[in-house]
């Protein structure tokens, strides 16, 4: 694992360090030094660019160093006179040492404008303006070019120019290099002045949302810059931009990601909102003539939600330096604060509203899908013999075992509950089955792909991981996943039009819970309107209306369409193996393994080795429209 440390000694730029950085450099290692007067050197290793930022020594300008604190190549100096003999030494044998290795040196000079100046901003300005400043006057390289084209891609509202002067340093500041070293290197200088739009002019202070996402977004814009770069004016030949981004990554990365996942498994929301009587309910439900709404006891709180909640926000991001991996940590702990405040609202009026900020309403695109399922003529019913509990249990730890041949590490366990409902779910990678599961032999195989193909296989492979909230989760994770596991049913063709009934039912009873709808009136449209059984038609809705209104369920059907789109486009379904993420992850998972921060997944689900699973897949890319699967 590709590790920095977050805290070191104070450096001073002196020939004894500048010796240091060199030799290190030469034998392609890399190398990380805090410098005097709050500076960072960090090359994580041997790369033909160096971004800089040198602290202005008449002002504060927080915020700003934060934009190159991302890369692999960075330094941060201080712009004091006295120390810039020292800077432009180390500057210029970094320059001449990545040179001489790759044949050319971009250094990209990174600085805040002043606001009410010849610049052109004020204080006022919300749309954030970028000037890059080049000498290169009778023909722009292909590498300006690039820079400013990434830059009007940033989709932030923003302007770019292109300044052709021969002074390339921030203002009052002598130059990084001088002509002739830059000529002799062949380096390419460029500098690049940012109007701090994620400041408060008045007390100087950082919007940190701002920063955050222009970081992000900034630091894309330098990737596919060194690419061009790299690609024209050296001999190397990566494939992609991201694979000149940081492997390196601090330790306080892993540590909050540690105590992210360790509160994560702390709890589980989904068994804390699960009635443990929902055959007694039901039975009450049905002497009540299906009028009178059921009555759901649930499991006794074994956390304090408010302590949860004080150790969620001591979790520090503040030394993290990666914008990617820094935007899926608070992203996490946003969830985590939601999920928490859930379980803490457990049979409140409070719970519903909860629950639509982890799974928001009901699409109408999604609701008229499910009505199309709903309104097709009903298939004959799956009348193959049914399994017992222990029967499944056998089967699922034959499945198990099958994984643990290839990869030992991989120790789900299997267990029959007396307080879960009838049927299966995963809890931190481990199959429970309720102890009045019954299930058709022909659907078997499919359950079992779908829970321990999927859920358990992506749980253990992002165990697998040095990033932990693989296995915990990613924020929003839950709706490719349970997309990804009812396609998992597809590939090892036990998907069948009863199965997307239901699916289409839970989207339905939770349209009908968001609009006020009782737990009654829901039952009996799913039994008199759609032809449900009584005990189908109970246990959709229960699921729907446990813990006081749970809108989840309808990440099933909208998850599968989901996948199907993102197959359509040409999406890479080994990618969606890696852990458990969001639909919006699947690009950050790929730029985390071009990196190489993430490892190769050890575990391939098994459906994925059935010898029609490629023939369905096809079928899906070049058609595969959710009722083309049955």
């Amino acid at each position: 694992m590709n590790r920095a440390k977050g805290k070191k000694k104070i450096e001073i730029i002196d020939q004894a360090l500048v010796k240091e950085v060199v030799l290190s450099l030469n034998s392609a290692q890399g190398i990380r030094k805090d410098l005097e007067q709050k500076g960072r050197l960090n090359i994580d290793r041997p790369l033909p660019f160096l971004c800089v930022y040198r602290g202005p020594a008449d002002r504060e300008d927080s915020g700003t160093a934060h934009l190159i604190m991302g890369e692999a190549s960075y330094l941060i100096a201080s712009g004091n006179a006295e120390l810039d003999d020292g800077v432009r030494l180390l500057v210029k044998n970094i320059a001449k040492t990545l040179a001489d290795k790759f044949g050319a040196v971009l250094i990209i000079e990174v600085w805040s404008a002043l606001a009410e100046d010849d610049s052109g901003f004020n204080s006022t300005d919300s749309k954030a303006k970028f000037k890059i400043f080049t000498d290169k006057a009778k023909e722009l390289p292909s590498t300006i070019d690039t820079f400013e084209k990434s830059l009007e891609a940033l989709e932030i509202g923003q302007d770019v120019t292109v300044v052709i002067q021969k002074d390339l340093s921030p203002p009052g500041m002598t130059a990084l290099l001088d002509d002739k070293t830059i000529r002799e290197l062949s380096c390419l200088v460029v500098g690049l002045e940012i109007s701090p739009v994620f400041r408060d002019f008045q007390t100087g202070g950082i919007y940190l949302s701002i920063l955050s996402d222009l970081r992000r977004k900034f630091s894309n814009a330098l990737q596919q810059t060194f690419f061009e770069f790299v690609q024209v004016q050296t001999p190397e030949r990566p494939t992609r931009p991201q694979m000149l981004g940081r492997r390196v990554v601090v330790d306080a990365v892993w540590t909050a990601d540690a105590e992210l996942s360790a509160l994560s498994d702390n709890f589980n929301y989904l068994m804390a909102v699960t009635p443990v009587n929902a055959d007694e309910a039901f039975e009450q439900f049905r002497d009540d003539g299906y009028e009178r709404d059921p009555l759901f006891h649930y499991r006794l709180l074994t956390i304090d939600p408010e302590d949860l909640k004080r150790r969620l926000y001591s979790i520090s991001f503040d030394e993290i330096e990666d914008p990617t991996i820094a935007y899926l940590l608070r992203d996490k702990r946003i969830e985590l604060d939601r999920q928490i405040t859930l379980i803490e609202d457990r049979n409140t009026p409070r719970f519903l509203y909860e629950s639509l900020q982890l799974f928001p309403p009901v699409e109408d695109d999604l609701m008229s899908l499910a009505e199309t399922i709903l309104s097709s003529p009903k298939k004959a019913l799956d009348t193959s013999a049914k399994l017992s509990a222990d029967e499944v249990a056998d089967l699922a730890r034959i499945e198990i075992e099958f994984y643990r041949t290839t990869y030992p590490a991989m120790d789900a366990t299997v267990e029959i509950r007396k307080d879960t409902p009838s049927g299966l779910m995963v809890s931190h990678g481990n199959l429970l089955i309720g102890k009045s599961t019954k299930i058709t032999s022909a659907r078997i195989n499919a359950l079992l792909q779908h829970e321990i193909g999927t859920h358990s296989v992506t749980y253990h492979n992002g165990r697998a991981q040095p990033l932990k909230l693989l296995y915990s989760g990613l924020p929003g994770y839950e709706q490719l996943q349970e997309g990804l596991a009812v396609f998992a049913e597809y590939l090892a063709g036990g998907l069948n039009f009863n199965r997307l009934r239901i699916l289409a039912a839970r989207v339905i009873a939770v349209r009908r819970l968001t609009l006020g709808s009782t737990f009654a009136e829901v039952f009996n449209e799913l039994l008199n309107v759609h032809k449900f059984t009584e005990r189908t038609a109970f246990n959709i809705a229960m699921r729907v209306f446990r813990g006081g209104g749970l809108t989840k369920d309808a990440v099933y059907l909208r998850g599968l369409v989901e996948v199907l789109n993102y197959l359509r486009g040409g999406g890479d379904i080994e990618t969606l193996f890696v852990g458990k993420m969001g639909p919006e992850h699947v690009s950050i998972i790929r730029e985390l393994q071009w990196r190489e921060v993430l490892r190769p997944a050890p575990l391939t689900p098994r459906y994925m080795t059935f010898p029609e699973t490629a023939e369905r897949l096809q079928r899906v890319r070049e058609n595969g429209s959710i009722l083309d699967l049955i």
